[in-house]
C-alpha cells in the first residue's frame, strides 16, 4: 500500500504532470481553455500545459508562443489539444516532441526548435490524417461533418504550406506538400491524400486574420530567430543535416497564397469566457505515427478545391 501511495505522490508532483509548454500570448473574442483540473479563464499570458484543450469561438482567434519558440495561430471556430509538448535542448534534442490533436478548425504553425532538431517528433494529428514536417510554416485544417454540413468545405483534413515542406498521411498513403500548395485527405480515407488545384475559400479567408495579427507575429518571429541563432552558435544544430536552411526560411515570412502573416495583434487581450472544452475525436483509424520521412509520395493526383 505504501508503494502505491509513493507512486501517486510522484505522479501528482512530477514536473511533467503539469509542465508548462507555452503561453497564450494574445487573443480576441471567446477563447476557452480546459485542462485535467478543469476550465480556466483565458487571459493574456495564461500558461498552457500538456493535455490542455483550447477552443475559439466563431469570430475569435488566439496566438500561442510555445516553449521552443514555435508560434501557433488558432483560427476561429477551432478546437485542438496539446497531447505532447516537450522541448529538450542541445544534447537531448532527439527526445523533443510536439504532438497536437486538431479536433476541428485550423491552426497555422511556425515550427520552433523542436521542428528544427527532431522533425520526426513533430506531428499534427486529426481523426483521419497526420501532418509531419521538414522545417516549415504551414496551416493544418480539419473540417468535421458539422462544419461540412454548413457548406464550408468537404469534410477531411487540409494542409497548406507557406514555406518549408510537410507530409500529409492517412491509412492509404502520403503526399509531399511544398510552398504554395494545398493538399487534402478526405474523412473516410477511401483514397490517398491529394493536392488541390485551387485553395479552398475558407483557407483564403484566413488572410484577413493574418493582416490583423501581423505586428505581434513579427515580434515573435524575431524572438524565434534569436533562439535559432543562439542554438546555431552553441553548435547544437550542427549535426542535424539538412535542417538549417529550411528553419531559417520559415521565420522570414510566408511566401504563398497572399497571406502576409499569422499571429495576433498586441492590442488584443479581451478575456474569453471560461468553460470546459470537449476533446472528442482523440483517436481515429487514419492517425499515423509522427515521421520525418522525405521519400516520394503516392496518390499525387490533383483535384479541385472545395
Amino acid at each position: 500500500m505504501a508503494k502505491y501511495l509513493i507512486a501517486m505522490i510522484i505522479v501528482i508532483f512530477s514536473p511533467m504532470a503539469c509542465a508548462a509548454v507555452g503561453t497564450l500570448d494574445a487573443f480576441d473574442g471567446e477563447v476557452r481553455v480546459a485542462s485535467i483540473s478543469g476550465a480556466r479563464v483565458a487571459v493574456k499570458a495564461l500558461v498552457l500545459e500538456e493535455g490542455d484543450t483550447l477552443r475559439t469561438g466563431a469570430n475569435a482567434w488566439a496566438l500561442l508562443q510555445m516553449s521552443d519558440g514555435a508560434i501557433i495561430t488558432v483560427r476561429p471556430d477551432t478546437e485542438f489539444r496539446v497531447e505532447v509538448y516537450r522541448y529538450q535542448p542541445r544534447d537531448a534534442s532527439a527526445l523533443s516532441q510536439s504532438v497536437l490533436f486538431l479536433v476541428r478548425g485550423s491552426l497555422r504553425v511556425i515550427t520552433g526548435l523542436i521542428g528544427r532538431s527532431n522533425r520526426a517528433g513533430y506531428a499534427v494529428n486529426t481523426s483521419t490524417a497526420t501532418i509531419g514536417i521538414r522545417g516549415t510554416d504551414h496551416e493544418s485544417a480539419h473540417v468535421d461533418s458539422a462544419q461540412a454540413a454548413t457548406g464550408l468545405a468537404a469534410s477531411g483534413t487540409y494542409d497548406k504550406v507557406y514555406s518549408g515542406a510537410t507530409v500529409l498521411r492517412n491509412t492509404r498513403g502520403e503526399i509531399n506538400v511544398d510552398p504554395g500548395q494545398v493538399a487534402f485527405a478526405e474523412s473516410n480515407a477511401r483514397a490517398t491524400p491529394q493536392r488541390l488545384e485551387r485553395e479552398p475559400a475558407f483557407l483564403r479567408a484566413h488572410s484577413q486574420t493574418d493582416l490583423r495579427a501581423a505586428p505581434r507575429r513579427e515580434q515573435l518571429q524575431r524572438r524565434l530567430e534569436e533562439l535559432i541563432s543562439g542554438e546555431s552558435r552553441s553548435g547544437s544544430g550542427s549535426s542535424n543535416s539538412g535542417t538549417g536552411s529550411a528553419d531559417t526560411t520559415e521565420t522570414s515570412g510566408s511566401s504563398s497564397s497572399g497571406s502576409s502573416s499569422s499571429g495576433s495583434s498586441g492590442s488584443s487581450g479581451s478575456s474569453g469566457s471560461s468553460g470546459s472544452s470537449g476533446s472528442s475525436g482523440s483517436s481515429g483509424s487514419g492517425r499515423a505515427a509522427p515521421s520525418g520521412r522525405s521519400d516520394s509520395t503516392s496518390g499525387g493526383r490533383s483535384r479541385s478545391g472545395r
